[in-house]
């Protein structure tokens, strides 16, 4: 028998010392591990609005003192007002969560690390720092909510919600935005040494 003749069983595979299909075949699981958390972030949206839900509570509680309720099982929160009627409630609904906003940011990151023009490590930074913005900000709009609901009653919660609020989520996406595009794209060094 000779070598020609003896199947081995890496025949027909091209040598690849780069590594390009270990970073190919990472790039693939990263794209699935966003796009799964994408389509997590909208199927779960009720455990995950009630977690924001009582996190909030717990943020008004300990940065302020005034009592909340997170009532366990709903994204219902309750707390006392020094206003008329002396306990109100806010419902954290869909389009008050921040699922929906962190949902596209996870589409967007697994369909870049598809793309073999980006660096993974600053695509998982700025996805991370993306979701941490969003989701933060979103807590301290709840939390605007319910404090100056609790201080001004209808009134409050009704400038804290329509303008406050949206103020705050606006700022905080723009922010996750650049910052996003900015860790993506990177600094790019010139060739003439500028």
């Amino acid at each position: 028998m000779t070598s020609e003749s003896a199947a081995v069983p890496w025949s027909g595979i091209p040598a690849n010392p780069s590594g390009r299909t270990h970073r190919s075949w990472l790039g693939w699981l990263a794209a699935a591990l966003c796009f799964g958390v994408a389509v997590a972030l909208i199927a779960f949206q009720d455990s995950y609005r009630i977690f924001e839900t009582w996190l909030a509570g717990e943020l008004v509680t300990a940065v302020s003192g005034q009592y909340t309720f997170a009532v366990p099982g709903h994204p219902v929160l309750y707390f006392r007002t020094s206003a008329s009627p002396g306990v109100m409630g806010i419902n954290v609904s869909l389009a008050c969560s921040s699922a929906l906003l962190v949902a596209p940011l996870f589409l967007t990151s697994g369909a870049l690390f598809l793309s073999r023009a980006r660096s993974r490590m600053r695509l998982i930074l700025a996805t991370l720092l993306g979701f941490l913005i969003i989701a933060v900000a979103n807590n301290i709009r709840l939390m605007l909510i319910v404090m100056l609901g609790g201080r001004f009653g209808e009134t409050g919660l009704d400038w804290a919600h329509v303008l406050i609020g949206s103020l705050v989520m606006l700022t905080a996406g723009g922010v996750a935005i650049l910052l996003y595009i900015r860790i993506t794209t990177g600094r790019r060094r010139e060739a003439d040494g500028r």
